[in-house]
């Protein structure tokens, strides 16, 4: 937890990412719009982030940006087009957060002033009328909308599938080409020696063969440890087994003592 710097000063556990600062939720709402903000401890745990859009890969800056309850941000066209391709009928808890898979619509008796902003949001538009609980609005028509740009990394992809298509090798243009190309051994052998000065002018590393000796010192560690070993247990057997008959002993001994010196005492009174 810490302390939000603005005027308010207000106790919180959010953390903006970017500006490595504690923020409250006014403040988040207000300075922080585009930037990623999740709790303390989140950061602690992972302090890195992306500052772009999932859906359409571009920064949170570009469009305008809302934060689900969850505190994850997206561009609100992209998850307005993302909602609206659903199918129709879509239930209100099969629509969630598309990085975190948390439900996108609060509970009714939730608020914040991000609950707050996210519902007046949500009221723009009719599928998000549904899922808070409110009429459609005929006047609202969801899929006049402006519509997200393509992302870059769809453009990419687009360009890797054309770049995939199959290639028709002419075998027969190919041997007329080998065939006109006379075989010449002179750029072979300085292709040949260049490789040569290049591999000897790495470093080598003299590595030792693998002899019996190597293998008698490797055996010799091995069983060294394996004695040491089987002796501890011997030492380990030997005190156990001898523990009690030697604790006995002992006290039998302290008990004769004593006996005789109580004797000795005794004595020593009646002759008084």
């Amino acid at each position: 937890m810490g302390l939000c710097k603005c005027p308010k000063r207000k106790v919180t556990t959010l953390f903006c990412y970017e500006h490595r600062v504690n923020v409250c939720e006014y403040c988040m709402i207000d300075n922080h719009k585009s930037c990623v903000v999740q709790t303390y401890l989140d950061w602690l745990s992972d302090s890195g982030y992306e500052s772009i859009c999932i859906l359409c890969n571009l920064p949170f800056t570009d469009r305008d940006t809302i934060r689900l309850k969850c505190l994850h941000l997206f561009h609100k066209d992209c998850l307005h087009a993302k909602e609206i391709s659903m199918p129709e009928g879509t239930k209100t808890d099969s629509r969630k957060c598309p990085r975190c898979l948390d439900k996108i619509f609060p509970a009714p008796n939730q608020t914040s002033p991000t609950v707050e902003k996210l519902k007046e949001w949500l009221s723009t538009t009719n599928w998000g009328r549904v899922g808070l609980g409110l009429s459609i609005d005929s006047s609202i028509d969801d899929k006049q909308f402006p519509q997200p740009p393509v992302s870059i990394m769809e453009t990419r992809s687009d360009v890797q599938v054309r770049n995939k298509s199959p290639v028709i090798i002419n075998m027969n243009d190919s041997v007329v080409n080998s065939q006109q190309t006379p075989y010449r051994s002179e750029a072979h052998e300085r292709n040949y020696a260049l490789r040569n000065q290049q591999q000897s002018s790495i470093p080598s590393f003299n590595y030792e063969p693998f002899t019996k000796s190597s293998a008698s010192l490797i055996n010799e560690d091995d069983t060294k440890y394996r004695k040491r070993s089987i002796k501890n247990q011997i030492k380990y057997f030997r005190f156990t087994k001898y523990r009690k008959p030697l604790i006995y002993f002992s006290l039998s001994v302290l008990a004769v003592y004593f006996f005789f010196l109580f004797l000795t005492y005794v004595d020593g009174e009646t002759n008084a």
